[in-house]
């Protein structure tokens, strides 16, 4: 019984702080040429959380809202 309730205990400490580091990542491509994009906007539309892709198209959010969202990428020279 003993360790049943540290096993309980243990998921409930996992469940209340293991789940608060969403991420969410990728990366961003020309549509044509496939290549990696630097230095486009990736906003989460609805909130004020936004970040740039690197040097080689990379992205990531952090600590984002749970539900159903939607990305919107900008750059100049680039349609949205």
């Amino acid at each position: 019984m003993k360790s049943l309730t540290y096993l309980l205990a243990y998921l409930t400490l996992l469940l209340l702080f293991g789940c608060g580091n969403k991420e969410l990542k990728g990366t961003v491509n020309d549509g044509i040429s496939k290549k990696p994009i630097p230095g486009v906007t990736v906003t989460l539309v609805g909130t004020n959380l936004k970040t740039l892709t690197d040097s080689i198209g990379q992205y990531s959010l952090l600590d984002f809202p749970i539900g159903d969202h939607t990305l919107r990428f900008t750059k100049d020279g680039y349609n949205n």
